[in-house]
């Protein structure tokens, strides 16, 4: 996963890209907002993480930028205390998290946290009756096969690998 960790204390900057890097993911980095606004408009990242307080444009002011511009990263910013008020308009203006002085670890456990694949919420995902794979529709208890509108015939084999491979 490639992360930008924009951050305008060097050696805060460092820090996060050792880390980061030591847990195995592709950490780039920029020291003000305004590098950071071109790099993420050159790279796709999947998450930014972003301290609010930067030498050159303030953290928000970015959300909002690359928020207009409908920029898919998860965005965490990072803080060194806390203001109420500067939170909840980080979460209006579409950041994923607000964490205030977090170590490593945590920062760690919270990317992986915002970037795992979407679970289901619906109940069914508890006790599942049709697979979804793309176009095709199984129905687990009666074993038919639908590609669109259309019934697909399988051997019992081909069912079986086929409900194997929505499960992975």
């Amino acid at each position: 996963m490639r992360i930008l960790v924009v951050e305008g204390d060097k050696e805060s900057r460092v820090f996060l890209q050792r880390g980061l890097t030591g847990e195995g993911f592709a950490v780039d980095v920029a020291e003000g907002g305004h590098a950071a606004l071109d790099l993420a408009r050159r790279v796709s990242y999947d998450a930014i993480l972003l301290n609010t307080r930067l030498p050159d444009l303030p953290g928000l002011s970015l959300v909002s930028l690359l928020r207009k511009e409908r920029y898919p990263a998860v965005i965490i910013l990072l803080s060194p205390q806390t203001h109420e008020q500067e939170k909840l308009e980080a979460f209006d203006l579409g950041a994923e998290d607000f964490l205030i002085k977090p170590p490593l670890r945590e920062i760690v456990a919270r990317l992986h946290i915002h970037l795992r694949p979407p679970r289901t919420r619906d109940l069914d995902a508890l006790n599942p009756t049709e697979l979804l794979l793309g176009d095709l529709r199984m129905n687990l208890l009666t074993r038919r096969v639908l590609c669109g509108e259309n019934e697909v015939r399988l051997t019992k084999k081909e069912s079986e690998l086929l409900e194997l491979s929505g499960a992975a």
